[in-house]
This record gives structure tokens, sequence and C-alpha cells, in this order.
């Protein structure tokens, strides 16, 4: 069986090393760093279980992570959107944010090998490399390694210095945003102010309830009014039973935050980490005990027979 961690792994090393050989101002090295990325996150999925990479379209492909294949065809994995879709679900940090830088990286790799187009030839690794890293990094260190496990220390130097670099003036850059839009708000008339801040709190209790994001309010680093701060589910806790009902906490990594009072935006994790908004949100659900878990008692009434 070829799905198994060690191998995907050990694969995805060799890609790694081929990549950094290439001459990095050519198509070559995006292209293997683009087939690196894919083993990289196939091994990341197989050191949860290899059965994560089985197609579920075919029975037999999940029976193949488990020895029992004897299909004439080969068995079959997911492809790389399911294989990114999952670990938005499984590696906290991996957004929807990576989730798309990964998917373009692989369109273009799949323009390079399956069309006479150049898709990597205007691609330099300014717009692309610390992202690159940045993400092989979390896949890395998820599966209990060292980015110097992957790639030669000299690289590895590299890599850490761009993602340093990179949170450095993702950093510089939401100080400068908060402090432009505090500057901005404060100048205006006190009278001016405590409308944009009325008009503000109301547009935020409608817009927690109309997202269909998970979503909660928190002060504005700018004008300190209140703000909508939203995000995707990280992780759920095992549900409880209160009464009649169903308690589930659910932990919502932040990656969105707008303020309808100064317009102070951000959008992505690193961005509202960089602006001290990246702390978990936990909300408590409540559903029907029924209803969750979609149980009706008269389903299962038998009326007495043959006792008249």
């Amino acid at each position: 069986m070829d799905w198994t961690h060690d191998l995907l792994w050990n694969k995805s090393k060799i890609n790694a090393y081929t990549a950094h050989n290439q001459d990095k101002t050519t198509y070559l090295f995006p292209l293997w760093c683009s087939i690196a990325l894919e083993t990289l996150s196939r091994a990341t999925l197989a050191y949860v279980h290899p059965a994560l990479l089985a197609d579920p379209t075919k029975g037999s492909n999940i029976l193949y992570v488990f020895g029992y294949y004897n299909e004439k065809e080969p068995a079959k994995s997911i492809p790389m959107k399911t294989v990114f879709e999952r670990l938005t679900k499984i590696i906290e940090p991996f957004t929807n944010k990576e989730y798309e830088i990964c998917m373009n990286f692989m369109e273009r790799r799949n323009r390079e090998l399956h069309s006479g187009g150049s898709a990597f030839e205007d691609f330099p690794t300014k717009i692309w490399l610390a992202d690159f890293y940045k993400i092989c990094n979390m896949f890395i260190t998820f599966q209990d390694k060292e980015m110097n496990d992957w790639i030669s220390d000299e690289d590895t130097n590299i890599a850490l210095e761009m993602i340093k670099n990179d949170h450095n003036k993702i950093k510089v850059l939401v100080k400068k945003l908060v402090k432009d839009h505090k500057d901005n708000f404060y100048r205006k008339p006190k009278e001016e102010q405590k409308e944009l801040r009325d008009t503000a709190d109301k547009a935020r209790i409608f817009g927690i309830y109309a997202t269909k994001v998970y979503a909660s309010h928190t002060n504005c680093p700018a004008c300190k009014s209140k703000a909508i701060i939203s995000g995707q589910i990280a992780k759920t806790n095992e549900p409880t039973l209160d009464g009649d009902e169903i308690i589930r906490q659910v932990s919502i990594l932040p990656t969105e935050f707008i303020c309808k009072c100064c317009e102070l935006k951000l959008s992505g994790y690193d961005y509202l980490q960089a602006a001290e908004l990246g702390g978990y949100i936990i909300q408590e659900e409540r559903f029907d005990a029924m209803e969750y878990y979609d149980f009706d008692p008269a389903d299962y009434f038998e009326p007495d027979y043959g006792n008249d």
C-alpha cells in the first residue's frame, strides 16, 4: 500500500530536494515546489490515517488501505481539492485563505503540465514563496517534525527567515491600518463620533445574526467601538445533555473583522493575530435533543398486539 505516511513523507522530501536544486529564476522551481506541496499535504493526511486519502466513491478504495484490495484497476485516492478541504478541518491555522493559496498553486501546476501554456513563467518568488514556506511549515510541524527534517539546513534558515519577515510585514501593515483609522475617526466632531458609534452598534447586532458564518463582537483596536469578528469552526466539544437540550461548545478561529464605526477591516487569521484579535471565539450551541439526533419516538412506537 503506497499511501502510508512514511512513503509519502519521504517522497515529499525528494520532491522538495529536487525543487531546491533548480534555478530559482526559472519555472522549474515553482513547478517542483507544487509537486512537493502535493506529496507533503498527502503525507499530512496520512499522518492522521491513510484512509483519509481513499476516494469514498468506491468502497474498495478504503479496503485498499487495509490490505484487502483485489481489483484490476489501481485504487483511487482523493483529488487535491479534497485533500486541502480536509486539512482545513484538521489543521487550525490552515484556513480558507491558505486553502485558496494552495488551490491556486495546484491550478498553475495543472496548466503547466497539461497545456501548452507557461503557468509559472511569470510567477516570481516574491509573490508566493513566503506563503509556500508558511503553509509547508504548518504541515511539517503538525507531523511533529521540523523544517530541517524536510529540506537542508541552509534552505531551512532561508525559509524560516522568510516566514518571520512576512509576519513582521503584516504586523507593520496592521499597525498602520489601525493608526490611520484611529486618527481619521478621532478627527471627526464628537457628535459625529457618537452617531457613528450608535449606527455601528445597530449594524453589529444585525450583522452577527444575519451572517452565515460564526460571528461575535469585540472592541475595535482603532476606535474602541463594538465590531464584528467572525470565522470558521476549528473544533467542537463532545455534546452534553442538559434537560431536553443538547449543549455543544464550539471554538471558532477568527478570520474576518469589520468595524462599522471607523470602517477598519481585516481579513485572514494572520492579520487578526497581528492586531491581537486572534484568540478563539467560544460559543455555546443548544439543540432540541430529538432534532439533534434526528429522533422521533413515534418511529419506535408499536401498538399493543393480541391483548384484547
